[in-house]
């Protein structure tokens, strides 16, 4: 696994990783989400879809799955802080929400390290003295050409 940390002192050094990360993300894409209550894993993936045009985005908390259309494919939102057992989350439908037309943002995946693909980006948001920090890690080919990314946009800044 690939690993590098990025500072995020700024709301504004926030939404410039969110719009990084939505002008690289493909189809077939799956971002894990960790890090405590409150440290922006909503934030950040509201920030990610108004990229695309989507307004509205809330917690899936109380949901679990929120599904929004963009203009090129549709994003599955999980947040599975609350489920306790595996087979809760894939009655969601896993298995099919994970295919190759969509895109797959899901909050506290590392709950069930069993659901981990052999090809997904993780971002582990942090709080600091300074603002926040989020940890990228990636394993497999696309999800490492992805966090290659993330890392030029944030060293050029765009």
């Amino acid at each position: 696994m690939y690993n590098n940390r990025l500072q995020l002192t700024t709301l504004q050094a926030t939404k410039e990783l969110a719009a990084c990360l939505a002008l690289h993300i493909q189809c077939g894409d799956i971002i894990a989400l960790t890090g405590d209550l409150g440290a922006g894993k909503t934030t950040l993936t509201a920030m990610i879809l108004g990229e695309w045009g989507v307004e509205g985005v809330t917690s899936p908390t109380f949901n679990l799955l929120h599904s929004y259309t963009t203009k090129s494919f549709i994003v599955h939102h999980l947040d599975l802080y609350r489920l306790e057992h595996i087979e809760e989350v894939y009655r969601l439908g896993w298995d099919e929400l994970c295919d190759d037309s969509s895109v797959v943002i899901v909050e506290w995946m590392g709950k069930f390290a069993d659901l981990f693909p052999k090809d997904f980006l993780q971002l582990t948001m942090y709080y600091t003295a300074t603002g926040r920090e989020v940890e990228v890690s990636s394993l497999g080919y696309r999800s490492l050409k992805l966090h290659e990314e993330l890392i030029r946009c944030a060293s050029t800044g765009n």
